[in-house]
């Protein structure tokens, strides 16, 4: 397996699977532009709560039962609003593309239509116009004056610069000024520096500068922005980047910006902050009046996981930080990080200098990860934060967890606590963490909260989907309950959000659409005996090439293969007494078996019985990642009824990966292993096992 999460190489490959894919329903559906997601009794909700109401999936994709169908949204990575709220913007890097969407007074989402509803780096087929730079657009981001829009694109190692126009279509700008990049990439740009996998991008909040977190180049790279038309040009000398070490990029050297990958600055305009995967930090800089960037001295520089000898402040829940905001007051910071499954909390000093709150208010994590966090639900693999305008309320995407979670902020302390009950998270599916259940949320990776502020949006890599919602206001202390439609604190009847004036089953299906088939299959699925689910989830492993069976056995140099290089295969769909099924929410590990025990590959640590029991399989899983073990990619292929997978179980990086490599090559490979793997049903959970004897 791999170490880091969210540091990624000049290929744009993630060191560590972010999400595992799930099937949704693959009937064709004739969408309204807008679907009622909940059609629960209404039930009174606290502010800041969420309600989905809506989303959209890439045409190319498994289509996902009441989204709408849009194009150029392949593995969607970052949304945003618009300063006016008129427009969202997603950035898609498998599409190499941005999506423009029109954004109507009740937050729903219309992508444009003809050439204007996407601009990709090359003729994707999807009827985009055609654009500079954007091969693997990673992050975008809009002007404070609303008149420009700019791109991050990790393998185009560029930032590539648009137009605004009065309706929210987007305009490439001409000859170079349409692009800046690394090196020439034959695309026309300007050639600038320190842009290796650019995945970052944001402008300050004067509109005078913007600021680009590279990745590859360890780095942030700095730009003046002429506030008529929105060009960039890159500073000169070292103040146009600074770099975690000396790259040949000319760039100032500074400390924590290994695997540089998001970077913000205060509403104030005075500070940069900047997480660094690599790092496990966030490094802190002082912006002075010409946009010109110098890291804060001494400790005040950057705060890290761990001692990285670099002169951190040390702090908590930091391990492969991947996403920083401030918040609108500026008194306070929020990072999400990959690996720690966390958001950790940090006050805003008068200079800008970043202190971690002490004792568990510093830091709420996935599980407990023995770093002193207060214990959140849906945070694994947290990948992006978010705070309210009104400061009320933060919200964090989650591409493992396939969910967004929500938090009540507290404007005084800048404090979270996670909501109660169903209000505390929703997710892509049932995940056991007490969540209320969405749709087009596998592998959430980016959320926004729109300016007005009732309304928040995710971009999900997976599903290949921005997935929107209603956000509960606050509560209207001025007239009286009357019966209109705002979502009052009276005890109406009305859903909450829609103007509808009872609490009916929502919208009707459109002409043409079919009846959700799951209903059904799920009540039959529920009654079989657990005996019909042996055959339907089957493990294939092609890479080595192995037998199929409960019962393998493997030669030496193959078993060589499988620890030293993983495994590689299909999970095949089969069937439950006769009915096909699909097998979702996939999880698997490889493990040692001795006698009737399980163990570690290579190493003495158990794992009971009961942990690998289809109910607590989830959280084995997870806490087998903490140890670096246990690495599972998956794509699901509907046509061919299948789940393809990669699998590593060893990270050699790690300490116990190399002591777990160095045994089993001592014992020169003998011994049973086992591929325990769980996959859920429409949400019953199935095991399977294949076992492999080597030697």
């Amino acid at each position: 397996m791999n170490t880091k999460r969210g540091h990624t190489s000049n290929q744009s490959k993630a060191k560590r699977p972010l999400q595992i894919p799930r099937l949704l329903a693959v009937t064709a559906l004739a969408c309204l532009a807008t679907v009622v997601l909940s059609a629960s009794p209404a039930v009174a909700t606290s502010p800041g709560s969420l309600a989905q109401s809506g989303c959209i999936f890439d045409k190319l994709s498994a289509a996902i039962e009441g989204c709408v169908v849009g194009k150029a949204l392949d593995a969607a990575r970052s949304v945003t609003v618009s300063p006016d709220g008129k427009n969202a913007y997603v950035a898609s890097s498998t599409s190499d593309a941005v999506a423009v969407f029109d954004r109507d007074p009740t937050g729903a989402l219309t992508q444009k239509g003809s050439t204007e509803g996407c601009i990709s780096d090359a003729d994707i087929g999807d009827g985009c116009e055609v654009g500079e730079a954007l091969n693997s657009a990673y992050s975008v981001t809009v002007s404070p004056d609303g008149e420009n829009a700019y791109v991050a694109s990790s393998t185009s190692d560029a930032v590539a610069v648009f137009d605004r126009g009065p309706t929210g279509a987007l305009t490439q700008k001409g000859s170079t000024e349409g692009c800046i990049s690394d090196a020439d990439i034959g695309d026309e740009c300007e050639v600038g520096e320190a842009l290796d996998a650019a995945r970052s991008v944001t402008v300050s909040p004067d509109g005078k500068n913007a600021y680009v977190a590279s990745v590859a180049s360890d780095a942030v790279a700095v730009f003046d922005r002429d506030p008529g038309t929105g060009e960039l040009t890159q500073k000169g000398s070292t103040e146009g980047c600074i770099s975690d070490a000396d790259i040949g990029d000319e760039c100032e050297v500074g400390k924590a910006l290994n695997g540089a990958i998001s970077v913000t600055v205060s509403p104030d305009g005075k500070n940069v902050y900047v997480a660094s995967s690599g790092s496990a930090a966030v490094a802190v800089f002082d912006r002075d009046p010409t946009g010109a960037l110098t890291q804060k001295g001494s400790t005040e520089g950057c705060i890290s996981d761990a001692d990285i000898g670099d002169g951190c402040e040390v702090g908590e829940a930091l391990d492969a930080a991947i996403s920083v905001t401030v918040s609108p007051d500026g008194k306070n910071a929020y990072v999400a990080s990959l690996n720690s499954d966390a958001v950790a909390v940090f006050d805003r000093g008068p200079t800008g200098a970043l202190t971690q709150k002490g004792s568990t208010e510093g830091c709420i994590s996935d599980v407990d990860i023995g770093d002193g966090c207060e214990v959140g639900e849906a945070l694994d693999a947290a990948r992006s934060v978010t705070v309210s305008p009104d400061g009320e309320n933060a919200y964090v995407a989650s591409a493992v967890s396939d969910a967004v979670a929500v938090f009540d902020r507290d404007p005084g302390t800048g404090e979270l606590t996670q909501k109660g009950s169903t209000e505390g998270c929703i997710s892509d599916a049932d995940i056991g963490d007490g969540c209320e259940v969405g749709k087009a949320l596998s592998g959430a990776i980016s959320v926004t909260v729109s300016p007005d502020g009732k309304n928040a949006y995710v971009a999900s890599l997976t599903s290949d989907a921005v997935a929107f919602f209603n956000i509960t206001s606050q509560p209207d202390p001025g007239p009286g309950p009357g019966p209109g439609p705002g979502p009052g604190p009276g005890p109406g009847p009305g859903p909450g959000s829609g103007p509808g004036p009872g609490p009916g089953p929502g919208l009707p299906p459109s002409p043409g659409t079919a009846l959700e088939p799951s209903l059904d299959l799920a009540k039959f699925i529920t009654n079989q005996p657990a005996s019909a689910f042996k055959k339907a989830c089957n493990l294939r492993v092609t890479s080595p090439k192995l037998k199929s069976g409960s019962k393998v056995k493997v030669s030496k140099k193959k078993a060589r293969r499988l620890f030293t290089h993983g495994a590689k295969g299909q999970i095949k769909w089969g069937k439950v007494s006769g009915q096909k099924v699909k097998c979702k929410k996939i999880r698997m590990v490889l493990l040692q078996k001795r006698g009737k025990r399980y163990y570690i590959p290579g190493t003495n640590k158990r794992v009971s019985k009961k942990s690998l029991s289809a109910k607590r399989f989830a959280k084995t899983v997870r806490k087998l990642r903490k140890k670096k073990i246990g690495s599972l990619r998956t794509k699901s292929v509907t046509s061919k009824r299948q789940t393809t997978f990669s699998f590593k179980d060893f990270n050699r990086k790690s300490k116990l990966g190399r002591s777990a490599l160095n045994k089993l090559r001592s014992k020169r490979y003998k011994g049973t292993f086992v591929f325990y793997l769980v996959a859920e049903i429409e949400g019953r959970k199935t095991v399977n096992k294949v076992e492999l004897r080597v030697g």
